[in-house]
């Protein structure tokens, strides 16, 4: 765990903090005090917390720049794996890699295979898998674009072999 210096970043939940902060985000640290760190956080806005939840929180600023700055925890997201694209939301994040639950099946992946998709997407469609042989990412990625689809229009597109629940 990386050590807590007054440029320190932190990987904070938004019940850890007071302020408008709805989902998990990054910060820096700005300032210390005996018993209480204060931050900025990357997305914008400042607040304070105390010392063992800042330790806690310690990030690598590899960790941060690997997810571009932007926190993906609790994120809808989509993420690669070897054989298909999972839909779900991100439970866990460990400096380069995160764990997302797809329909009580949670998915290991690295960072980089994972990309935030809409909300009603991943509700939508998380216990469905896409096979990479009949899907590309792109195809995936644009599904809620337009509209939500049927499951009529999914089978219609690929057969009922290449979408299936996951696990």
């Amino acid at each position: 765990m990386p050590r807590l210096t007054s440029r320190s970043f932190l990987h904070m939940m938004p019940e850890e903090v007071e302020g408008a902060f709805a989902l998990p985000f990054f910060a820096q640290v700005v300032s210390m005090e005996q018993e209480t760190v204060y931050f900025r956080s990357l997305e914008g806005g400042e607040g304070s917390v105390q010392r063992p939840t800042a330790l806690w929180r310690t990030i690598k600023a590899s960790s941060v720049n690997k997810c571009c700055l932007q926190s993906l925890g609790r994120r809808p997201v989509v993420v690669t794996t070897v054989d298909n694209f999972v839909l779900g939301q991100v439970v866990q994040l460990d400096e380069d890699k995160v764990t997302v639950e797809s329909d009580g099946t949670e998915i290991e992946g690295p960072v980089s295979d994972v990309t935030e998709v809409a909300p009603v997407v991943a509700l939508l469609l998380m216990n469905v898998v896409f096979e990479k042989e009949e899907w590309s990412f792109e195809e995936v990625e644009s599904i809620g674009a337009q509209y939500p689809p049927t499951a009529s229009q999914m089978h219609s597109r690929c057969g009922s072999g290449s979408i299936r629940p996951p696990g």
